[in-house]
């Protein structure tokens, strides 16, 4: 009897502990995308941008007053360089919290 309640013990915690991994998983692979799905629309607008206008944004503000582009600042920090009106600015997103 104590046998069977032990063996339970440790299938009820191996199930666990699978369960526990999986959503582990699933939850770093989604942060992953959506991370891909932020930096994507940022640089579709500055493509927009420079095809509307003939010249790159100066500023992420500027693409979000004018392209209505929009990025949730409290979950990404963004690194954005201007290096001239023809040329593509550097684009970095990154996560915050290191995640």
């Amino acid at each position: 009897m104590m046998r069977r309640q032990i063996v339970s013990l440790l299938l009820f915690l191996l199930c666990a502990v699978i369960l526990f991994m999986g959503f582990n998983s699933i939850s770093s692979s989604s942060s992953s995308s959506d991370l891909s799905r932020v930096e994507d629309s940022l640089r579709k607008g500055i493509i927009e941008c420079y095809a509307i206008e003939g010249k790159y944004p100066e500023s992420l503000d500027y693409l979000r007053e004018n392209y209505g582009v929009y990025f949730d600042e409290e979950s990404y920090q963004l690194h954005y360089r201007y290096l001239g009106a023809n040329m593509m600015p550097e684009l970095m997103v990154f996560e915050k919290g290191g995640k």
